[in-house]
């Protein structure tokens, strides 16, 4: 189990750090689904309700602003008009309940004055029983009337069903004792005469605001219209209106934009809701309100003055009249513009059927589409941009909504949608830095490690060629390269100097080696290095930039102390993708490391090798004698020691000079290297001798190496002014476990006595030391 968990770990890592853009588009899509979760279940909808009121308060404000931006602000339709029950008309008719005698009167009179249509947004549901005479007027009135609309009401009922003969009272459950049916309350029987007609005036409260509004309600293939859609289908006459279902109702031409509450499932809140209580309506119309009652929309006469004949009655001719309170303490709703009378929330909706203007908001696929694309976008933005940059464009981004959002609703009455593309903006803003964040430290963590293997593995290598090559191999393995150039430069002398790993064109070899086109170079890493393509650097520097055919060449720079240390070129076809995925800090950090080690081995060369020969100095070889010597004594192993000598060379210095003497000195210690394995240690013991440890060698196989030696530096052919110069070498050899010597400086006793026999014997030899019986020679 734990290894299962450690494998699941090791690949959500893998795809975390080496696969980061599938990763980040899981995210992303993660983020975008729930966000379309959310708003199909209705989470979203009490903010986006408070969004849709703050368009409207600042609808208004902006078309007063900026008309030709945001459009010009709407006005009425001429062919409505209200009279309502104002504060003035109760103290002129009294307290309400009223007589019906006067509701007679003025159907009377906006019927003489020729109005089309009279709707009471008013309900007659019984009779007067104090006042029989008003009823009778009132009933008389609506006979004579052309076209009256009364109030009416949906209610759901239960229907109760008898069980085995037996009807049961209603239970805690109600539908198991009946079917729950809906029926309209229309006014009583005795005012629905011939030509009066009925509206339902029920509206669809959510939060306590009034922004959709039930137009029409199917009901057993039955349509229910509202007092609204009963008045205007009178008005415009029969077949304009098409009702196919209660999402598919047609003006003409116009189709009505119905919202289905489904489009918003709002789950939690069913689940805690009673059968009972269940909205009667699932298709609403959203309000295009005006503005506020204040503003006077709408033509409004009061009951009192239409009576008096204080007003103009023409002005009810061919008109939809609606009447309703506008009270102080009667009938009051409230909208995004405040508290408004019921009638003129009807009225509204009167208006918004005259001109065909009801809001119409985005349906889940269309906004599901434009989350889509939003995220799309986002995504490249927090990508592309540092966290500072980012934030800066998701305000923006965000900005750019809001104003698209309020220009689609005063241009087009279009509700776009703003808390799911905002969500999706900041939700996805903080999950995709999270997570690039989280990416940057694991790739550090990961760059600390690496870097901690890089610096162990180069700063043990002290040989500066075989560092040479575990630099140009670390390089192939993280960039693939074919091959390069390691060049340095010395801090004293700044001569330069080259490791070649594959075959170098001339030409670029010495363009490289220019000191104009270094200096220009590091001129452009001066305040910060980084690294560059070689192809970048024209019309950056002054000096021709060197050829390279087909091959693209990246450019590290090494710095020490502020100071140009040197360059590594690598040689590949493209490196594209490895500059945009480089880590240049990584890199930049991999320099450092480099030139180090580069150093660490240049000092170490500086302590060790004799600059002369390139041999291991005195000192070196001191450490390195006593180890090997202690090893082979302590753990029974073999150890051979050679020590050689010039012949003649005091009188080949006299003869030719020391320049040529050291010149000569080279060549011998060359040969020497040439000769003996990569394991043994060769030295300057002093002068023109030169020694060297043979581990793990016996008698013979010292002798055999001994006497290569010998050979190769007596084949030596050295010209000088039009002749060849010959040299010889004697030999001194001694061996661990055969001659036992009891300590390190018996053992180096035992060669340099070879040796003085080898030079006895003639020189140009080599002789092996043997212990005589009772003493050392």
């Amino acid at each position: 189990m734990r290894a299962l968990l450690q494998k699941t770990i090791q690949k959500i890592d893998n795809i975390f750090t080496h696969k980061f853009p599938l990763f980040l588009s899981l995210l992303v899509a993660i983020v975008l689904l729930s966000t379309l979760v959310f708003n199909y279940l209705g989470f979203f909808e009490p903010i986006e309700s408070r969004l849709i009121d703050l368009r409207f308060e600042t609808r208004s404000k902006l078309q007063h602003k900026a008309p030709a931006v945001f459009g010009t602000p709407r006005v009425a339709s001429s062919d409505l008009v209200m009279v309502n029950i104002t504060d003035e008309c109760l103290d002129s008719f009294g307290k309400w309940p009223w007589s019906r005698q006067i509701f007679g009167r003025l159907v009377e009179s906006l019927e003489n004055a020729g109005a089309s249509v009279v709707a009471f947004d008013i309900s007659f549901y019984d009779t007067d029983e104090k006042d029989p005479r008003g009823d009778d007027r009132l009933v008389q009135s609506l006979k004579r009337a052309n076209k009256v609309v009364l109030a009416s009401e949906l209610v759901r009922s239960l229907r109760l069903v008898p069980r085995d003969g037996v009807l049961e009272l209603p239970g805690m459950n109600d539908e198991q004792s009946g079917t729950m049916v809906i029926e309209e309350k229309q006014a009583h029987y005795e005012f629905m005469t011939k030509g009066v007609h009925s509206g339902y005036v029920n509206i669809h409260v959510t939060d306590g605001m009034i922004r959709e509004f039930p137009i029409l309600k199917k009901v057993n293939g039955r349509v229910h219209r509202s007092l609204a859609l009963e008045s205007f289908h009178h008005f415009v006459g029969e077949g304009v209106i098409n009702v196919g279902s209660e999402q598919n109702v047609r003006i003409g031409d116009y189709q009505i934009p119905v919202w289905n509450r489904l489009n918003k499932a709002e789950l939690i809140s069913r689940f805690f809701q009673h059968s009972i209580d269940t909205s009667l309506f699932d298709n609403f119309v959203y309000l295009n309100y005006l503005g506020s009652s204040n503003e006077g929309h709408f033509p409004s006469f009061s009951v009192s003055r239409v009576l008096g004949k204080k007003e103009d009655l023409r002005i009810f001719k061919d008109k939809i009249v609606l009447i309703g309170f506008n009270a102080h303490s009667l009938d009051k709703k409230l909208t995004p513009y405040g508290i408004m009378p019921g009638v003129e929330v009807q009225a509204t909706v009167i208006e918004n059927l005259l001109s065909h203007s009801f809001l119409k908001r985005v349906e889940n696929l269309p906004l599901s589409i434009f989350l889509l694309i939003c995220s799309l976008c986002l995504l490249y933005l927090n990508m592309r941009f540092d966290l500072r940059s980012s934030f800066l464009l998701n305000l923006v981004f965000s900005a750019l909504l809001i104003l698209i959002s309020s220009l689609l609703f005063c241009r087009n009455q279009l509700i776009l949608d703003l808390t799911p593309p905002l969500f999706l903006t900041w939700v996805q803003f903080g999950f995709s830095k999270l997570a690039i964040l989280s990416q940057s430290l694991r790739w550090r963590m990961i760059h600390l490690e690496q870097l901690n293997t890089i610096s162990r593995e180069l700063f043990t290598i002290l040989d500066s060629d075989r560092l040479g090559e575990s630099i140009f191999e670390m390089m192939q393995e993280y960039t693939s390269c074919t091959k390069g150039v390691i060049l340095t430069i010395d801090q004293v002398n700044e001569q330069i100097e080259y490791s070649n790993y594959g075959t170098m064109e001339d030409d670029f070899m010495v363009s490289i080696s220019r000191k104009e086109f270094r200096d220009e170079v590091f001129g452009i890493w001066q305040d910060k290095p980084f690294l560059t393509l070689l192809g970048d650097l024209e019309g950056r520097v002054k000096s021709p930039v060197p050829n390279t055919g087909d091959s693209q060449v990246l450019l590290l720079p090494l710095i020490h102390k502020a100071k140009p240390y040197g360059i590594i070129f690598l040689f590949k076809d493209n490196f594209e993708e490895e500059m945009e995925s480089l880590d240049q800090s990584f890199w930049v950090t991999m320099c450092q490391i480099i030139v180090a080690a580069l150093e660490n081995a240049r000092l170490y060369k500086l302590a060790t090798v004799d600059g002369l020969t390139g041999l291991f100095v005195r000192q070196f070889f001191d450490v390195q004698i006593h180890k090997e010597f202690y090893r082979a004594t302590r753990y029974g192993e073999k150890v051979g020691y050679m020590m050689s000598d010039i012949d003649h060379f005091k009188n080949f210095n006299d003869t030719y000079g020391h320049e040529m003497g050291d010149r000569v000195l080279r060549l011998v210690a060359d040969e020497i290297k040439k000769s003996v394995r990569s394991v043994d240690i060769a030295a300057r013991y002093g002068g023109e001798e030169l020694c060297v440890i043979l581990p793990n060698t016996d008698k013979e196989g010292s002798l055999n190496i001994a006497e290569r030696v010998r050979q190769n530096i007596e084949s030596l052919k050295i010209p000088h002014e039009g002749k060849e110069i010959r040299i010889t070498c004697s030999v001194g050899v001694s061996s661990i476990p055969e001659n036992n010597p009891v300590d390190v400086k018996e053992f180096l006793k035992q060669a340099d006595l070879a040796l003085y026999e080898a030079k006895d014997n003639g020189r140009n030899q080599v002789v092996y030391y043997e212990r005589k019986q009772g003493r050392s020679e």
